[in-house]
């Protein structure tokens, strides 16, 4: 899972994109069309599953950039309520996901002789998905 720097990149999803066209010209291409129906299921299921997990990286780099470039809307407190002033960027985990195996980078917020705080794992993990809702 190669990251690229959103920094630099004018569209964060431009990645997800080109595996998206990508996915379009097999479909398209004459050999794809003497498959059987089930092969091509297992196609839109293997390639599909890689995008979504794609997109759902893109996302999570997306959020690490603004995390680490943006200054927090509050004072970043960890567990017992102290006060973590100092972000510290670098900080990865792996998450296993519906699509598969991504990376969530994110900052730690530190204060001496205290534990690091993650906001974004929690915030990651706060509210339960609802089917309900389609907003972000």
């Amino acid at each position: 899972m190669e990251r690229y720097d959103t920094d630099d990149v004018p569209d964060p999803f431009a990645c997800s994109m080109e595996a998206v066209k990508s996915l379009a010209a097999r479909l398209s291409a004459p050999e794809t069309a003497a498959l059987a129906h089930a092969a091509v299921e297992h196609l839109l299921d293997t390639d599909g599953r890689e995008i979504l997990r794609r997109f759902f990286q893109d996302y999570l780099d997306l959020r690490a950039w603004r995390e680490e470039h943006t200054p927090p809307d509050r004072e970043v407190r960890g567990e017992g309520g102290e006060i973590r002033p100092y972000r510290e960027t670098g900080h990865e985990r792996q998450l296993t996901c519906l699509f598969g195996k991504v990376r969530v980078a994110r900052c730690a917020w530190r204060g001496p002789g205290r534990a690091n705080a993650h906001p974004v794992d929690a915030t990651l993990s706060a509210q339960p998905w609802d089917q309900t809702s389609r907003g972000p």
